[in-house]
């Protein structure tokens, strides 16, 4: 008697474990819920790669012009006010104007070597917010720029 309550029950168990892995239903749900996730954090990083790209060009250009600005016309950005305002009109970049600084001392070790008596310098150090999910990076853009006075 308790043998046929045993076999009765494996044989229910049996059945809705056979009916349960048959069952496709959701199955589209759960894979986009798996790949979907890492796709969409891919698409994050390849957005936020672009950004960087972007605010590194952005950088470089405004060091340049800012460099050239100093050395050209003395008037509009004899000062480092100047030529952080004006860096920060030519940059584009929504960065804040103490990112840039006029022939900086001691000078960077990553900028580079120029004599800042016969050239202005200009250099940029901007630490980068990244918007990836589930990722906390701050990384450093740096840029600098010589022009003979």
């Amino acid at each position: 008697m308790q043998r046929d309550r045993i076999g009765k029950f494996a044989g229910k168990a049996g059945r809705t474990t056979r009916l349960a892995l048959a069952d496709r239903t959701g199955v589209a749900t759960l894979e986009f819920a798996l790949v979907g996730s890492l796709f969409f954090i891919f698409i994050f990083g390849v957005i936020e790669v672009g950004r960087g790209l972007w605010t590194m060009n952005a950088l470089n250009y405004a060091v340049q012009q800012a460099a050239r600005c100093a050395s050209v016309n003395s008037t509009a950005c004899g000062t480092q006010a100047n030529v952080r305002t004006f860096a920060i009109g030519v940059s584009g970049a929504l960065v804040q104007n103490t990112v840039f600084s006029l022939n900086p001392s001691p000078v960077p070790s990553w900028a580079p070597t120029c004599s800042t008596t016969n050239n202005n310098m200009v250099t940029a150090s901007y630490s980068m917010p990244l918007y990836i999910p589930f990722v906390s990076m701050r990384p450093t853009l740096t840029a600098a720029s010589c022009f003979p006075k």
